[in-house]
């Protein structure tokens, strides 16, 4: 057995010590509260972890055991609830890639305008920690971020190594990085269709976004999607939200690569003074829970994670 299966085995074996006989009687019942991931992290030590000079942060409402399986346990406004991780249907992706490549393309032009949204910038919702950082009366907290595409667990290491080599090397963005990254977009195969990657970018033991205190106690996040090109066209996925910070040892070489992925993304685009960037910040990898097609005349139809006959009987 491997290492990291190992540290997998040991995971799932704490998760269902704490759990005890509440998770056993998950399947017979809708909720059920149990003491692993205790609420308010802060109240038992903080959420930031390690020697000073490599502090990283420990999300104790996500236990990630059975992905592999298909689902994710997440405590939801105080109960431990078994999610079942779906793919979103293809009109998002066809949606998705088009308008990733479109902007990609654009960038080959003499002149070209940086448009904000689309697929790489929704908006999230997210709420649930009420005290918050204490400057406001609310905790319902909104705001945009940038997202990525997930490469698949067999591409992941190879696509951030070729990251790395080319930050190393000084890569030019228009003659080497940016056609490479065409091309690997091109190639919708590498890329995963149940979750995608983000960061909380300024996050840090002394600075703690709202959306990342939220998270930490209540993992769901709701994403708006509104299109560049298409003004009819808007999409809303409904996630758990996993943070993943690149120095937590108890991770997946996956986890890590995917915490990791954003990261090496804006190094190689923007550049930054310290290569210790991709290792400071938090990942955040966002699985697929429900899906909404808000676009106009759509009425907000639900696309994926509805009930019926075929996800009744796996819940019985």
């Amino acid at each position: 057995m491997t290492i990291e299966k190992k540290t997998q085995v040991m995971k799932r074996r704490n998760f269902l010590k704490w759990s005890g006989i509440s998770l056993l009687s998950l399947p017979f019942i809708a909720k059920a509260k149990v003491a692993y991931g205790r609420p308010f992290g802060r109240l038992f030590g903080g959420y930031w972890v390690g020697p000073e000079d490599g502090r990283y942060c420990v999300q104790r409402t996500v236990y990630t055991g059975d992905v592999d399986s298909g689902y994710i346990w997440a405590r939801v406004d105080g109960w431990w609830r078994r999610f079942k991780i779906r793919e979103a249907e293809e009109n998002f992706w066809a949606w998705n890639f088009d308008e990733r490549m479109k902007r990609l393309l654009i960038q080959y032009e003499p002149e070209w305008d940086a448009v904000a949204g689309g697929p790489a910038q929704p908006h999230i919702a997210t709420y649930g920690n009420p005290k918050g950082r204490g400057d406001s009366a609310f905790h319902l907290n909104s705001k945009v971020i940038y997202q990525s595409l997930a490469p698949k667990e067999e591409h992941c290491e190879e696509i951030n190594n070729t990251m790395f080599d080319m930050i190393e090397a000084g890569a030019n963005w228009d003659k080497d990085v940016l056609p490479w990254w065409v091309e690997i977009h091109e190639n919708r195969d590498l890329w995963c269709k149940d979750r995608q990657v983000g960061l909380e970018v300024f996050t840090t033991p002394e600075f703690e976004t709202h959306t990342f205190l939220n998270l930490m106690e209540n993992p769901v996040a709701t994403m708006g999607y509104h299109a560049i090109y298409d003004n009819n066209i808007s999409y809303e996925l409904r996630c758990i939200a996993q943070i993943a910070h690149p120095r937590d040892p108890n991770l997946s070489a996956y986890e890590k690569g995917l915490a990791l992925h954003t990261s090496l993304q804006i190094v190689l685009a923007h550049g930054f003074a310290s290569p210790d960037f991709i290792y400071d910040i938090p990942g955040v990898i966002y699985y697929h829970i429900e899906e909404f097609d808000n676009s106009f005349g759509a009425q907000g139809k639900k696309l994926v994670g509805r009930i019926n006959k075929e996800n009744m009987k796996r819940l019985f």
